[in-house]
């Protein structure tokens, strides 16, 4: 149906839930759906990145989500 890239921007740690980048996909009602999120690329992963101090950085890759649920916003 669609697809598209997110970015789920670093917050660090015990600092809450926060959206992520929307994508749009069109959608008709009344069917069912399924949604598949897979790695694509990290600035963790990123050697300029490997004197940072926080997640990701000096302790090596960090590459995570923790994620509550999907938003689906009707476009109009």
């Amino acid at each position: 149906v669609g697809q598209g890239y997110l970015q789920m921007g670093h917050i660090g740690e015990n600092q809450g839930m926060r959206y992520s980048t929307p994508i749009e996909v069109a959608l008709e009602q009344g069917k069912t759906y399924q949604c598949a999120l897979k790695d694509h690329f990290n600035m963790s992963y990123l050697t300029s990145n490997e004197t940072y101090i926080y997640a990701g950085g000096i302790e090596g890759e960090k590459n995570e989500a923790q994620i509550a649920d999907i938003r689906i916003t009707p476009l109009m």
